[in-house]
């Protein structure tokens, strides 16, 4: 009552009559009782001022001038601002017909005047209240309706009938119960009662404990839950029905303090769909799982793995791997896992004939799943298996044929031994997938088997061929010592004086011992090389004297043919690091051709040049004589290769010099090329890297080494050189590259990529196919190859032609390590700043390595980048410590035994620099000692590891320094 009386104060009402006099009266009585009361003589001014500020309820005359009130609620009634207020018909008319229309048009009530001042106050109260009753219920019913769909917890209040509460009710799609705390009891609202109990059930005098069977005990502890707390709560259960189990949500509110209201929502098919998703997850967390094994283990290792994993996933007895053999004649179980309630039968299944089980045989053959769910129901023509497979044990299984390159090389399994199981065709396809990662593990194991076969017996046919060649050498030379000493003993005349005759003799003799011996040595040294065995002594070497050297030894074979003989060296190049003795071999062997196919009075020379931007010096041996064909150039350094018949019997040789001249000089890191005009003359070109060992540390960037910064994952490297190719991989490897595949001709270097996708491409323009210009063409006019990275490589200076190329750098042969990072780091940067402007941030540990023994540096560098960390490189102390100073590594591996300075020195060096004093330090040595670990810590060592170092203990010792 206190709440309608606060709605009736401060209700608006608005009063129409055209009688001023009735306008006064009720517009006074009405403002005393508390209301607030416009009026207005007119219809029109009436609906005006009721859309303009709607009162809450409207007394109107029906006589009135102009228009009546009749037509006045029509009008108030079609507009949806005013149609909501109600409307109190105010008249002298007394008539039935004038009441019904009053009503039929949208009247609430009807006074008729004279009217009596306490008749009008109760009947505008009463409508006043129902006004208010109206909004509240408005109010209630749109809270339910957002509640509803929100699927929140149902609270209803009853309703004046039962009907109205069962509409509202059958409205509903969820479970609706009402439960008494203290009986238990519980009443069924009529929504869809067939979801939760078959329709003949008889639900009446049912209790929680009769109707919900074993989880009564937590239903009611919920409900217990929701009344001692006054707050609804949501949990999830289950329920068998119909031989199904059905997953509800529910939402338990209270509704007085003995009962609460239950609303459950059936969410079998989101659970179902949550609980397939999860199977997904784990299946791809087990797939991802063996996959890696695969990368990282054994192939026996990987296999025990993935069988485990498949049969505890399946649930399975065994699992297992069975290949077959001798053309598929007989079947072997390789591997086998077995649960712990059942028996391994791998000893049984050992070189079985295939006739032992013909059915499941033909079904591999096919291609096809043998999918067994019990042994018991296999077909008639299946009965040789059934005893097979019941004789191992074995009551359920799948098999998946292993096939590569489409030849059936085996089968991978799972059993049941004891009972039959309907396999569901997720564990087939997983069983599928397996098979697939399987199949091409033991495809590239056994490539990996034929492999090393292969190289065992390529190294036993080398070992053959070295012993050979040693065996070779020591019966060749001995006769040739006796033949060459005793000629020169006669010749000195020391068993007496010789007639001319027999000088000239004995000299052809001598000649061609010495021409026998070159060519065993030319021989040698091929084979040398060949079998990577040919080592070059690397010291600085005079370069004017090793011309002068070189040109004095055809000095007299130019002196017959009154050969001109030059020599031009700058004064500025001094000494470089090469092979000296090699080196002259090079050299004479061009300057012995050169002269051999130059006329007679012509002209030869070598000629020298430096450049100190590519980091290479070039040796030219230039002659007037024949020249080359250019068809022919292709042909020059292949080994016992001469050009033509008449110029083998014009020219003595073996064509052994020029095939020996390029490897020595690809051992350099170098490249030989040549420039001919038939006529005219020739100039052979030898350029090797220019290395001075003066240079302490010329750009420490160089020696560092980005495992991640360059982003390629597979590189495609063109070149014909295998030298030349192994040093740009070796480069590659040192910067964390591993993918690489070489291609040796121009022919299919787009096939070749469009296949691998590469992330960049080195490419040699010399090739001997076709020219590399050709090729890059091609691969820039192929659409998914155009924006491949290329990084040019050639002995000819000419990095113009690619001046209109995107995503090109040339690079020079030869080429230093410095030169090629140089080169791909500019390739690079060119493709990031096209994908991506804003370059990669190295986050991971920097670690600085100080050691001068390359196989040591290879072997730790090559570890610790697979572990993440990014390597740098110092040669010796003293670039130990200036690298430390420029990149302020995050721990340095010192080595103790080094050149220029020790790393006991340079240790001490870095812990009296302030910006650098607590960069940790594990010293390394070979050494140990009673008294080296003191003194390695003495000078600043933080940890001291000897040699042979396990990679291990060092990766671990590094963690923990970086830890802390």
């Amino acid at each position: 009552m206190n709440n309608q009386l606060i709605a009736t104060e401060k209700a608006n009402i608005l009063i129409v009559d055209d009688t001023l006099e009735n306008l006064r009266l009720l517009s006074n009585m009405l403002t005393q009782e508390g209301y607030k009361v416009r009026g207005v003589p007119k219809g029109q001014k009436a609906i005006a001022t009721a859309q303009l500020a709607p009162p809450d309820l409207i007394l109107l005359d029906i006589m009135m001038p102009e228009m009546d009130g009749f037509e006045v609620c029509q009008q108030l009634k079609a507009s949806e601002k005013t149609r909501e207020i109600p409307v109190i018909f105010l008249s002298a008319l007394n008539e039935t017909l004038d009441k019904i229309k009053a009503f039929s048009i949208g009247g609430v009530d009807y006074i008729t005047k004279p009217f009596h001042v306490e008749e009008v106050l109760a009947r505008v109260e009463n409508q006043l209240r129902l006004r208010s009753l109206q909004k509240q219920l408005l109010q209630q019913n749109n809270i339910l309706q957002k509640e509803i769909r929100e699927r929140l917890v149902l609270e209803k209040r009853l309703r004046d009938s039962e009907a109205e509460m069962r509409g509202f009710f059958e409205a509903m799609s969820d479970i609706v119960l009402f439960i008494n705390r203290e009986d238990n009891s519980f009443k069924i609202a009529p929504t869809n009662p067939d979801r939760f109990y078959p329709p003949d059930t008889d639900i009446l005098g049912q209790t929680i404990e009769l109707f919900s069977g074993e989880k009564a005990e937590i239903f009611k502890s919920k409900i217990e839950q929701v009344l001692e707390i006054q707050q609804p709560i949501n949990f999830e259960y289950s329920l068998e029905l119909e031989n199904r189990q059905i997953w509800f949500i529910a939402s338990i509110a209270p509704t007085s303090e003995n009962t609460v209201v239950w609303v459950a929502r059936d969410i079998s098919d989101r659970y179902l769909a949550e609980a397939a998703q999860k199977r997904r997850a784990a299946m791809d967390r087990l797939l991802g799982n063996i996959s890696r094994a695969f990368l990282d283990q054994d192939i026996d290792t990987a296999i025990h793995f993935t069988l485990s994993k498949i049969g505890e996933y399946t649930a399975s007895d065994r699992s297992y791997i069975i290949r077959f053999c001798d053309q598929q004649k007989y079947l072997s179980m390789t591997h086998e896992w077995c649960a712990e309630t059942a028996e391994y039968q791998k000893e049984l299944l050992q070189e079985i004939p295939v006739e032992t089980f013909p059915w499941m045989y033909a079904q591999l053959l096919l291609g096809k799943t043998v999918d067994i769910a019990d042994v018991d129901n296999l077909p008639p023509e299946a009965v040789a298996d059934k005893t097979a497979l019941t004789s191992v044990s074995t009551r359920a299984l799948i098999n998946i044929p292993l096939l590569h390159r489409n030849q059936l090389v085996g089968c991978i399994g799972i059993v049941t031994a004891y009972t039959p199981k309907q396999w569901t065709e997720e564990e087939i396809n997983l069983l599928k997938l397996v098979g697939e990662i399987v199949a091409i593990s033991l495809a590239r194991n056994d490539a990996e088997i034929a492999r090393q076969q292969a190289t065992q017996a390529a190294f036993a046919a080398s070992k053959a061929k070295s012993e050979f060649l040693a065996n070779m050498s020591h019966e060749l030379r001995t006769p040739l010592t006796a033949i060459l000493g005793l000629s020169e003993v006669l010749l000195d005349e020391t068993f007496g004086p010789l007639t001319p005759k027999q000088h000239q003799k004995l000299a052809t003799i001598e000649q061609s011992g010495k021409h026998l011996l070159e060519l065993i040595n030319d021989i040698l040294d091929l084979s040398k090389i060949e079998a990577g065995k040919m080592e070059l002594q690397l010291a600085l070497t005079d370069i004017l004297g090793l011309c002068n050297a070189s040109l004095a030894f055809v000095r007299q074979q130019a002196h017959q043919k009154r050969i001109q003989l030059n020599c031009q060296v700058p004064p500025q190049i001094g000494k470089i690091e090469i092979d000296e003795r090699r080196m002259r071999q090079v050299l004479i062997n061009l300057l012995s051709n050169a002269v051999k196919f130059t006329p007679e009075g012509g002209e030869v020379w070598i000629e020298v040049q430096g450049d100190r931007d590519r980091e290479i010096v070039q040796f030219s041996v230039v002659d007037t004589g024949i020249g080359i064909a250019p068809q022919a150039i292709n042909k020059l350094f292949r080994p016992f290769v001469q050009l033509d018949g008449a110029l083998n019997r014009r020219y003595a040789g073996t064509g052994l010099g020029l095939a020996l001249v390029r490897q020595v000089v690809e051992l350099h890191g170098g490249s030989v090329s040549l420039e001919s005009e038939v006529g005219k003359g020739s100039r052979f070109t030898v350029s090797v890297p220019w290395r001075q060992k003066s240079e302490a540390i010329a750009h420490p960037e160089s020696c560092i080494s980005y495992p991640y910064c360059f982003n390629l994952n597979q590189v495609l490297i063109v070149e014909d050189s295998a030298p030349a190719a192994e040093q740009v991989a070796h480069y590659l490897l040192e910067l964390g590259v591993k993918n690489y595949t070489i291609h040796s001709l121009g022919t299919g270097t787009t096939e070749a990529a469009l296949q691998l996708n590469p992330d960049a491409i080195i490419l040699d323009l010399q090739l001997p196919d076709r020219s590399g210009w050709d090729v890059l063409a091609q691969l820039r006019s192929e659409q998914k190859t155009q924006h491949i990275p290329i990084l040019i490589v050639s002995v000819a200076d000419e990095p113009a032609r690619t001046g209109d190329l995107d995503l090109c750098e040339y690079l020079v042969k030869p080429f230093s390590r410095h030169q090629f990072q140089l080169a791909l780091r500019k390739l690079i940067a060119k493709r990031d700043s096209t994908d991506n402007p804003t370059p990669p941030i190295q986050t991971t540990p920097l670690i600085l390595l100080a050691e001068d023994n390359e196989t040591t540096i290879y072997t730790i560098v090559e570890y610790l980048e697979v572990k993440g960390y990014r390597m740098a490189t110092a040669l010796n102390g003293l670039q130990a410590v200036q690298m430390t100073k420029q990149l302020k590594p995050d721990l340095v591996l010192m080595d103790i035994q080094m050149p220029e300075m020790d790393g006991l020195e340079a240790t001490r060096q870095i812990r009296a620099d302030g910006e650098i004093a607590a960069t940790p330090i594990i010293a390394l040595t070979a050494l140990a000692l009673p008294g080296d670990q003191e003194k390695c810590l003495e000078a600043g060592a933080n940890e001291y590891l000897t040699k042979p170092v396990s990679l291990k203990k060092l990766s671990d010792a590094i963690a923990q320094f970086l830890a802390d």
